[in-house]
């Protein structure tokens, strides 16, 4: 996914202004307060949008208290220039005050699309990316305030926040699950040895019934294609043996053939004698 073109119509102290990137890295800098977060924060906002309806959550009121403009609360709106890998192109234009967000598809004259974005009652461009509005934030940037917290420590306490933070960024790579990959391995490892089992002699987990399953199920196999072949011989046999009892009755036909007509040329002949006997 590219991001094209982020544009802030008022979100926080930005008013009328866009940010443009590149296909290639983007490097956006600045001094202090000169609103990179600012930027930062309303990209993700028109990419995920907001949930709606009740039970908003503290980071969400937060996020609400620090973002919608203090001078004009009535007009707090983004836009989203974004290109997927597949080439298409969309834009999504969000109202955050209201539930009433545009996702429109540029290459296609500016349709809707018919992608299933909808995530708690409001478009989730992140969905195109197999994530979702938890777990892009997580996965897609890292807390500028996580880094510094660790630069102000001495050598142990940095080291300590050093793993702490590696840990964090293991756990927003799995999605927030609350672990790491490593305990999400020891957990499928624990799971495998408890609910499959290891092939051994005595063992009785599912694994080694499995496979005692198959080793018997090989020798019936075995057994079945034996007899099939058999009946596959003697059905070849039945099939010789058809074809002779017509080919021997085919003989019979033609000898009773050739039966019926010597008596009919020899009765023909006596025919004729007496005949001549008369004409005589």
């Amino acid at each position: 996914m590219w991001f094209r073109k982020v544009t802030a119509g008022a979100f926080g102290h930005l008013r009328d202004e866009s940010l443009k990137f590149g296909k290639a890295l983007n490097i956006v800098y600045g001094p202090n307060e000169s609103g990179k977060s600012t930027w930062h924060a309303a990209l993700v906002a028109a990419l995920c949008g907001q949930k709606h309806g009740s039970g908003r959550t503290k980071a969400e009121r937060d996020f609400k208290r620090r973002r919608k403009p203090w001078d004009d609360p009535d007009r707090w709106h983004i836009a989203l220039e974004l290109v997927l890998n597949d080439g298409r192109i969309f834009e999504i234009d969000r109202d955050l005050n209201v539930p009433r967000t545009r996702v429109l598809d540029i290459g296609m004259g500016g349709r809707e699309p018919t992608d299933d974005l909808m995530n708690q009652g409001s478009p989730d461009g992140a969905r195109w990316l197999g994530l979702d509005r938890t777990t892009f934030p997580l996965t897609a940037s890292v807390s500028q305030a996580d880094i510094l917290s660790i630069l102000n420590l001495g050598t142990r306490q940095r080291k300590s926040e050093r793993d702490a933070l590696q840990e964090r960024l293991a756990r927003a790579a799995a999605g927030g699950a609350g672990d790491t990959a490593a305990g999400a391995i020891e957990r499928i490892r624990k799971f495998s040895t408890e609910n499959v089992g290891l092939d051994r002699r005595n063992a009785k987990r599912p694994l080694r019934l499995a496979i005692e399953g198959v080793r018997s199920a090989e020798i019936q196999l075995s057994k079945t294609r034996d007899r099939r072949q058999k009946y596959v011989d003697l059905a070849r046999r039945v099939d010789r043996t058809r074809r002779n009892v017509r080919l021997l009755e085919g003989q019979q036909a033609a000898l009773r053939a050739l039966g019926a007509r010597d008596e009919a040329e020899a009765r023909a002949n006596q025919l004729l004698e007496q005949t001549t006997r008369l004409e005589e």
